[in-house]
């Protein structure tokens, strides 16, 4: 029988390589139970750490469908908002022509000193025949082509009267737009050109307006329209009122 006699540390792994069963009695003697138990702990901690990564990740999937349904809803209200600014704009135009229809012969015959302006076309009145006529010859001589003579016939107003000094005819071609964008005088410069390059008289290229911001004013300039801003109703109101 191996002695059990324990002179240095080489006997005692000697006996505990004999007997495995006094190595866990020591160790559970020379360790704590904290760090007795740290392995299963670590390993808990492990599966935890694991549940948790596994939740991060379906909460990441869940985010990003929400992020994006988010996005979606922002995207659509945006849509819709631009929607309804656009359908604004058109009808406040359409009121605009509306107001327009009764001022807009002495705003030009006083902005251009012309002489009995009459209305020859607006939202409620169709192309007078003598100008379709002129319309129709230009077209059919190629002055002009048949889209061009769609374009005139769209202008918002055109108006013919005389110069006071001169009794030349003349013809104005005016876009209305609650607030004056670029499109708007381009299209009164492209139609009061038509006009002119049909008929053979001058034209006039006029935008009709509430509100101009400073870069329209230039291009106007530049392109050698002219712009009349208008109040709004309620601002000429609180003005009568004297507000």
């Amino acid at each position: 029988m191996a002695t059990t006699t324990i002179n240095d540390i080489s006997d005692l792994a000697r006996i505990l390589e004999e007997h495995p069963e006094w190595a866990e009695t020591l160790r559970s003697l020379l360790l704590s139970r904290a760090v007795w138990e740290l392995p299963e702990k670590v390993a808990q901690q492990a599966v935890h750490l694991e549940q948790l990564t596994e939740q991060a990740a379906q909460q990441a999937v869940q985010l990003n469908r929400m992020t994006g349904e988010v996005r979606d809803f922002i995207r659509g209200t945006r849509q819709h908002n631009r929607r309804q600014d656009r359908q604004m704009e058109w009808f406040l135009g359409i009121m605009l022509e509306r107001e327009l229809h009764g001022i807009i012969a002495p705003l030009i015959a006083e902005r251009f000193n012309l002489r009995r302006p009459v209305i020859v076309k607006s939202w409620v009145a169709q192309l007078e025949e003598p100008l379709y006529d002129a319309l129709e010859a230009a077209e059919e001589a190629g002055r002009i082509t048949t889209r061009q003579s769609f374009l005139v016939q769209q202008t918002d107003f055109i108006l013919r009267g005389q110069r006071k000094d001169s009794r030349a005819g003349v013809y104005v071609a005016v876009e209305a737009s609650r607030t004056v964008k670029e499109r708007d005088i381009t299209r009164a410069r492209e139609r009061a050109d038509i006009l002119a390059t049909a008929t053979g008289t001058e034209a006039l290229a006029v935008v009709v307006g509430n509100f101009v911001a400073e870069p329209q004013e230039r291009q106007a300039a530049d392109w050698a329209v002219a712009i009349i801003q208008v109040a709004e109703p309620e601002e000429e109101a609180a003005e009568a009122e004297g507000v």
